[in-house]
């Protein structure tokens, strides 16, 4: 899928950039592992072989937001056309 909007500059400059000193020195690695996984899919149904990050839809007032597990906090978050195969919206964030 492509990513299409960024909300954290931190992620956006990674992504354009290759610059990773904006990201958190101790999780730069796993956001750049999830990044790339999040670059390869075709599908949302892919993620579901991803478990050990904790991949999820969110509910409530998040619904249609999708979460990946970066530390006990920390997670990046991300809204997706599927149709259009768009990542939107990917950011960096503790919601908890």
């Amino acid at each position: 899928m492509k990513i299409v909007s960024i909300k954290h500059k931190g992620i956006a400059r990674f992504v354009t950039r290759g610059d990773r000193s904006a990201l958190p020195v101790a999780f730069a690695s796993k956001i750049a592992a999830i990044l790339t996984v999040l670059d390869a899919i075709v599908a949302l149904d892919e993620l579901n072989a991803v478990a050990k990050w904790r991949v999820h839809r969110l509910t409530g007032d998040r619904k249609g937001t999708w979460s990946f597990s970066v530390s006990r906090n920390w997670r990046l978050t991300f809204r997706c056309d599927e149709v259009r195969g768009e990542i939107l919206e990917l950011d960096f964030e503790d919601y908890h």
